[in-house]
């Protein structure tokens, strides 16, 4: 990739970062450190499905509409909530050489007044946290309102050679098509909690 154009991601990228909190999800424990939370650590975010141009899969281009084409996608936004850890237990795909994938990739049907949403997420353990049970709770949220709500239960087993792995989970939930606004823009709201196995 040219160089000017990495600079240009690089600001793009740090410019959605702020579309995003996490805190802790409870007043008793402050953080670590600005990424690093103890269970329950929720994170807010804008609800990518509020945007019909990301209904479409990596195989749609201008000149070659496929509009029957939808598959997974993801946003910027949740790559950057990969930085964030709760209790150890990364929200994203792998670390590798300091960087990673995404942790949440959603897919989008319509199906009359409703829309279905299927949301796949991932934690990794670095190798080193004890076996948990990571409990994903997701709320989508116009304002206080919660329009939907799903739950993903994803086991994270510790790696007794202290080597990094993957786990994830996946949900299907509806929600009602009206209620997804872009402004001001549904809200996706996590909360993310951890429990020793």
């Amino acid at each position: 990739m040219p160089r000017y154009l990495m600079v240009i991601s690089g600001i793009f990228i740090a410019a959605l970062a702020a579309a995003q909190t996490a805190r802790q999800g409870t007043a008793e424990e402050v953080p670590e450190a600005g990424t690093s939370f103890h269970s329950p650590m929720i994170l807010e975010t804008t609800f990518a499905p509020a945007d019909r141009s990301l209904w479409v899969s990596d195989e749609w281009t201008p000149s070659d509409r496929r509009p029957w084409k939808s598959g997974t996608f993801t946003t910027a936004e949740y790559y950057a909530l990969g930085k964030f850890s709760c209790d150890g237990l990364f929200f994203r795909n792998g670390n590798r050489n300091g960087s990673w994938n995404t942790g949440l990739l959603m897919k989008v049907k319509p199906k009359g007044a409703t829309t279905e949403v299927t949301m796949i997420a991932e934690v990794t353990n670095p190798g080193t946290v004890h076996d948990k049970t990571a409990t994903l709770l997701f709320e989508v949220l116009n304002g206080e309102e919660v329009i939907g709500t799903s739950t993903i239960r994803i086991k994270a087993k510790m790696n007794w050679r202290g080597r990094m792995a993957d786990y994830d989970g996946e949900t299907t939930f509806s929600v009602p098509t009206v209620a997804l606004k872009q402004d001001p823009v549904t809200q996706l709201r996590i909360t993310m909690t951890t429990q020793d196995y």
